[in-house]
């Protein structure tokens, strides 16, 4: 069972993770970009009592969502879902609420501590968006449809360049592991 507090953006999301995950898990929903201060707060405390997952929408509210906690809440975690397989039956919609339980329980197998957070800042990032380029990650013709396909595989979404390099150091993927990736 997962302890933490795990953030969504709506009642629809909480719902989706509560069938994927089991009734008992602990679902806190920020009503889209509405965070007060007080949810602030509450999202601090919980973080130091017993840690707090965020799983926001894969899309550009989502993502602003998922930057203001992790700016005002130190030591949250993320869980990323990838936009292809969060999408509604007509393709229009994009939401945690329309993914899989199979792809909700994948991604928060996957979850792993956030770099950006002082705790983690004394061990320096594995990646840069240099090692991207090189890699053929960013700057290719092609760099946004390996990208994605890699943030399948590594179940942590779709992301540009800049967010993907992040969530690499946020999971700590060796370069090992995502050279075989790559090469595979």
């Amino acid at each position: 069972m997962i302890e933490e507090l795990i953030v969504v953006e709506g009642k629809n999301d909480a719902h989706a993770l509560r069938r994927a995950l089991g009734e008992d898990v602990d679902v806190f929903w920020t009503h889209g970009f509405g965070l007060t201060m007080e949810q602030i707060l509450f999202l601090r405390r919980a973080a130091q009592e017993r840690g707090v997952l965020v799983c926001t929408d894969p899309d550009r509210p989502g993502q602003m969502i998922r930057d203001k906690i992790a700016q005002e809440v130190p030591g949250v975690r993320h869980v990323y879902v990838s936009k292809a397989t969060a999408l509604n039956e007509a393709r229009t919609r994009v939401g945690v609420e329309y993914a899989s339980p199979e792809t909700i329980r994948e991604a928060f197998a996957r979850v792993g501590p956030d770099l950006q957070y002082p705790e983690h800042q004394k061990s320096d990032p594995l990646w840069s968006l240099r090692d991207l380029t090189d890699l053929g990650l960013n700057g290719h013709p092609q760099a946004a449809i390996r990208r994605r396909e890699l943030g399948k595989r590594l179940h942590m979404g779709d992301a540009n360049a800049k967010q993907f390099v992040h969530r690499l150091n946020a999971l700590r993927v060796s370069r090992e592991e995502l050279l075989v990736l790559i090469s595979g």
